[in-house]
């Protein structure tokens, strides 16, 4: 989205010298000229005094970004940011629109400047903020409605999935519309944890961990995903799922336009909708690896047994029905195995921590080892013939009789 401009650095005269030539920025207007600046401390407002973008510092941060959120929501929401990896070192900055190619740019009299859009095809550009959330770039140095859409804010989303946005791939470009969360509270920068959609093509969602599959919202079924029971007919994200030639994607709309309501992945890994979705939970015998980080939001280190395995006859296995399985198992698909001989196998190996039948017919073997990732729990309201999956405990944190009590999580 960004690319840094290569050349000479704005020294501190210049800079000045090009700020006393431009027109003064009005304080309450939603678009931005090649005949202006937009310094630091001003902002534009979206028509209908919905969305604000200016020059925000998050947390404990001195940096700046260019940034919008909702203007009048008591706490400042963030929902796009223009800068994730480029900051403005300090209250300087200035945003404006680069007189030669029409791209909206950031000026920073330290670091340089930078691009903030870069596929402009003219030199007569205007940037105006809608009050979907929207920054436009127009073809067109005005502030009426005429004029083309050349590029917009909502093809670059960062950690917020706004109304009208897309998530998934644009087939024409390569392009990836996709959810990254910051790297802390302080820092905008993309950090571990992405929302995107299946590059196999189902309609459904991954939440992924330097690029591994982490959580799966399930296929949609109709109008919500199988795996995240939470959703109803009523729910506000009426998501949608195109596949075309053009890109396969989901986009939303609200059923009301009063109401706010964002997705947002946060740093933890977790999708919050108005307030946290709470999808993650500790299987049975298993206890937050953190409880302070767990109780404050944060569920990115997972689940730990509470008591280790001590490898051989004396652990046993937690029996779970209806599971979607985690990540992928070493595989012995040899018809004659029986359930008992997985069992046994899985038991004298101390890499194995749980294993499962093959095959829906229950033979041949699955065994994993490392972490369980991605584990879930099957919706009731969907009929799958899944077999068992059983999950290896120390002996004594069995409930009697062993391999036989049926636990969800």
């Amino acid at each position: 989205m960004m690319k840094r401009k290569s050349g000479k650095l704005f020294i501190l005269l210049s800079f000045f010298i090009f700020y006393c030539l431009c027109i003064r920025f009005s304080h309450a207007a939603d678009t931005i000229t090649q005949d202006q600046l937009l310094p630091d401390r001003k902002t534009l407002i979206s028509a209908g005094e919905v969305f604000e973008l200016g020059f925000f510092s998050p947390g404990k941060s001195k940096s700046r970004y260019v940034v919008i959120w909702y203007k009048k929501v008591t706490k400042q929401s963030v929902v796009w940011v223009a800068n994730r990896k480029n900051l403005v070192s300090h209250s300087s900055g200035v945003l404006t629109i680069n007189n030669n190619n029409g791209n909206l740019m950031i000026l920073d009299e330290i670091v340089g400047n930078f691009m903030v859009t870069s596929d402009s095809a003219t030199n007569q550009t205007s940037a105006r903020l809608l009050d979907s959330g929207n920054l436009i770039l127009i073809e067109g140095n005005s502030t009426n409605d005429e004029g083309q859409v050349i590029w917009q804010s909502i093809d670059y989303p960062t950690d917020t999935y706004l109304p009208g946005m897309k998530l998934g791939v644009n087939r024409t470009s390569g392009r990836k519309w996709l959810l990254a969360s910051w790297t802390s509270e302080d820092d905008s920068a993309p950090g571990d944890f992405t929302f995107v959609i299946d590059s196999n093509g189902l309609a459904q969602f991954f939440i992924q961990r330097v690029r591994q599959n982490y959580w799966t919202s399930g296929t949609l079924n109709g109008e919500i995903f199988s795996l995240v029971p939470e959703m109803r007919t009523n729910y506000l994200l009426n998501c949608s799922y195109v596949s075309n030639a053009d890109g396969t994607y989901f986009i939303y709309p609200l059923y009301y336009k009063t109401i706010i309501s964002i997705l947002v992945m946060d740093v933890s890994g977790q999708i919050c909708e108005g307030t946290v979705l709470s999808f993650c939970k500790c299987l049975h015998r298993f206890e937050p690896y953190s409880r302070r980080n767990w109780d404050a939001g944060d569920k990115s280190k997972g689940c730990v047994r509470r008591i280790e395995l001590k490898c051989g006859s004396q652990d046993g296995f937690l029996r779970l029905s209806d599971m979607m399985f985690s990540g992928n198992p070493r595989l012995l698909k040899n018809s004659s195995l029986s359930l008992e001989y997985c069992k046994i196998e899985c038991r004298r190996k101390c890499y194995c921590i749980a294993y499962a039948s093959a095959h829906d017919n229950r033979t041949g073997c699955s065994f994993w080892d490392g972490e369980l990732m991605n584990l879930g729990k099957i919706s009731a309201n969907i009929s799958r013939n899944v077999p068992d999956l059983y999950v290896r405990l120390a002996a004594s944190e069995l409930d009697p009789p062993n391999d036989s009590q049926t636990k969800s999580h």
